[in-house]
């Protein structure tokens, strides 16, 4: 069997003997960390993985991106006050949590904390947005700068677009190392399942595969 794993399959994947799952397909967003340990948590060894991940946003013209290898660097290139739209995550708040040198507007897709510190407001909205929807909302909150992870998804992008328009800086968190095989060509997974299957990976040659962010034929 190979599993094809996304947000809810995690747990199904620890509680899974080694025996039943001949591989997986890790399709969870750029930022999910890795499954080996969980799977080692759970007293098996994990079976063949291979990441499916989406492409992520490339800077254009107009684009004022700063990148940032985590939430503590992001902070302290900030620009000093203003109001800073935020969407990073649940898991990256702390930090933002503990500065309380500016105002963080943070968009969230469920609840929100209740009692915030002053310096944090959350913001509910789960899209779709538009390009035109997020500039004016930027205009309306005076945001100054946006802070963001590069998930790469189409739904996501507006707030970019309209970043681009108001030409406001975008400290963007960069994705994580992969660890591994990965591929960001749903075909190329769907073949990697199929010679996973038929004990073939050894025999799989494939130039959409690579390893640890380098091409590889593998």
């Amino acid at each position: 069997m190979a599993k094809l794993l996304k947000r809810a399959g995690l747990p199904a994947l620890t509680r899974a003997s080694a025996a039943a799952v001949t591989a997986i397909i890790d399709a969870r967003h750029p930022y999910a960390a890795p499954i080996a340990p969980e799977a080692q948590r759970a007293g098996a060894a994990p079976p063949p993985t291979l990441r499916l991940i989406r492409p992520p946003w490339r800077p254009t013209a107009g684009d004022r991106w700063i990148e940032c290898p985590s939430t503590a660097v992001m902070i302290s290139r900030l620009p000093s006050g203003g109001r800073v739209f935020v969407t990073l995550g649940r898991a990256e708040e702390a930090p933002l949590l503990a500065d309380a040198t500016r105002e963080y507007l943070i968009r969230v897709r469920d609840c929100a904390p209740s009692d915030p510190p002053p310096h944090i407001a959350y913001l509910p909205g789960a899209g779709p947005f538009t390009a035109e929807g997020e500039r004016a909302l930027f205009e309306r909150l005076g945001v100054a700068a946006l802070a963001t992870r590069n998930d790469g998804r189409r739904g996501a992008a507006p707030k970019i677009h309209a970043a681009r328009a108001l030409g406001l800086p975008v400290f963007m968190l960069s994705r994580p190392g992969i660890r591994g095989h990965y591929t960001m060509c749903p075909q190329a997974a769907a073949r990697w399942a199929a010679a996973s299957l038929s004990g073939g990976l050894d025999r799989l040659d494939e130039a959409l595969i690579f390893t640890h962010s380098k091409p590889k034929r593998v």
